[in-house]
């Protein structure tokens, strides 16, 4: 089991690890075509195999895809397979993504609210 975060901690859903070239809308919509949710690794050349890279634990919902912390709250609720891509782009550092800059970017400034944010 690889090291998630401080000690040996179990990851919540089935681990699929996905290169970059791979975070595409149909990749994601087919990966969740027949499961409920993952946790998606995002490895890159060179990356470890014991390295998990940058980890998304997600929960389909209906048609929307809720991007969970480790303790399992929701950080974000993506509202489509395209916009999930979006997220993980920016988040692992990929491509530069306006529209989820801005997302993360107003959920910060409201301290005090809810950090969930609809994407």
């Amino acid at each position: 089991m690889p090291k998630y975060f401080e000690g040996d901690r179990p990851l919540p859903f089935e681990t699929l690890r996905i290169t970059p070239e791979q975070i595409t809308e149909q990749q994601l919509a087919n990966i969740f075509a027949d499961r409920e949710s993952a946790t998606i690794c995002v490895t890159f050349n060179g990356f470890d195999e014991s390295c998990l890279g940058y980890v998304f634990n997600i929960r389909k919902t209906n048609a929307q895809f809720q991007v969970l912390n480790i303790t399992m709250e929701v950080e974000l609720t993506a509202t489509s397979a395209g916009r999930l891509a979006d997220v993980i782009h920016h988040v692992s550092g990929i491509r530069f993504v306006e529209e989820v800059h801005t997302a993360f970017q107003n959920s910060r400034n409201n301290i005090g609210a809810s950090m969930t944010h609809v994407y």
